[in-house]
């Protein structure tokens, strides 16, 4: 899973979390951080620890992976993912 940070020129901070399953890729949108907290920690279940890595990678980088995560194309889609184009 990779997730970034996407600056809006006067609209503050959104961050995007991207996801590659079975060859297709997948991706949602969260509006501020602590949207993008709860997805990680209650939609994905990421544990707390693997949530504060992430972070200290997006603050240092920009952006940042989680590896070991694991979930089909129906719960991507049920999480509020949406397929994203691929050309691959």
């Amino acid at each position: 899973m990779h997730v970034f940070r996407r600056r809006v020129v006067n609209g503050g901070e959104h961050f995007q979390v991207n996801y590659t399953v079975a060859g297709k890729s997948f991706a949602k949108v969260v509006g501020d951080a602590d949207e993008l907290i709860e997805f990680l920690e209650v939609d994905v279940a990421l544990a707390p620890e693997l949530t504060e890595s992430l972070w200290q990678e997006l603050d240092r980088r920009g952006s940042g992976f989680v590896e070991g995560v694991e979930m089909n194309q129906l719960e991507a889609t049920a999480k509020g993912m949406v397929e994203s184009p691929s050309e691959f």
